[in-house]
């Protein structure tokens, strides 16, 4: 890498930590800097161990290249489990930390020892993607691993490529054990492609489809959806529709809790989540004590 110019296919993957400015809000600029610090070494030593080699860090992130993809099918899992294993035995002052993690194999350019070109811009695509404790990859990513790997993988959205301008495949590897064996178990069926959201707040009504396939929440009025909670952000959250599904994206201090009617809740903080079935969305306010935060959805 110390050429000044270097082009060659690698595998380009990330983890990104969940949820860590609310590391710094909560618990405090030493607490959180401990612990990310702690869980980035963690991360780093997995990736090593596989042969790879971290580019940078950035913040709560960490970028790795690895020569082979062959090299990188186990590590987004050994990287979730290092995290659950260190999380379990206390090691984080702060709690459980959790991760995202996704990779790109492509053509990449490394100049003066920097990794710049398309491949890391199509990576940081596909983890725009990821939620807390998956493994998400490109079709090219895919392409390159064996069959039987292969058709473990859930396609989860099509993007298009910033690099080119083509269809961008991002697919799901479902990662923990089983008790088969098998080191990638076959993910849930994806829920069925909606045509219409509708969400209610208050006596605020609100029809998303394919005419008007977008909508802001927030606290304030620029929003097509304003709470009047103390907990919920200016600008705390967008819905979208993208091929068939309506994607849910947090940017906000205190996350936004989805309570479906029938699954289990989840909270998202600063991920994305797709949205089915109806439920409640509670925006800042995730023990559910203020009305004002509450949205209700219902896909169609």
């Amino acid at each position: 890498m110390s050429d000044a110019r270097t082009l060659h296919h690698i595998v380009v993957l990330s983890a990104d930590i969940c949820g860590s400015t609310r590391l710094y809000e909560v618990y405090g600029n030493d607490v959180a800097r401990r612990d990310v610090a702690l869980c980035l070494a963690l991360l780093c030593e997995v990736a090593e161990q596989h042969g790879g080699e971290v580019v940078e860090t950035v913040g709560d992130e960490i970028v790795c290249s690895f020569a082979r993809p062959g090299q990188v099918v186990d590590v987004g899992r050994e990287m979730h489990q290092a995290l659950r294993a260190a999380s379990a035995a206390g090691r984080f002052r702060s709690g459980p930390l959790r991760v995202k993690i996704a990779w790109h194999y492509g053509l990449a350019e490394w100049r003066d020892g920097k990794l710049v070109g398309a491949t890391p811009c199509v990576q940081q695509q596909v983890i725009g993607l990821a939620r807390a404790e998956e493994v998400l990859l490109s079709g090219a990513a895919l392409d390159a691993l064996p069959a039987a790997l292969r058709a473990q993988a859930q396609l989860l959205d099509t993007l298009t490529s910033v690099a080119d301008g083509s269809a961008l495949p991002v697919y799901r590897l479902p990662w923990e054990d089983d008790a088969d064996a098998t080191r990638f178990r076959p993910a849930p069926s994806p829920p069925a492609p909606s045509q219409r959201l509708e969400l209610c707040h208050g006596e605020r009504r609100l029809t998303l489809d394919a005419a008007h396939p977008r909508c802001t929440i927030g606290r304030t009025e620029e929003n097509d959806i304003a709470t009047a909670s103390r907990f919920t952000s200016r600008l705390h959250a967008e819905i979208s529709l993208r091929q068939g599904r309506f994607y849910l994206a947090d940017n906000s201090s205190n996350g936004t809790l989805v309570i479906p009617r029938e699954g289990e809740r989840e909270l998202l903080h600063h991920e994305q989540g797709v949205l089915h079935g109806e439920g409640v969305l509670v925006c800042g306010d995730v023990a559910g004590e203020d009305t004002a935060a509450r949205v209700a959805y219902r896909c169609d």
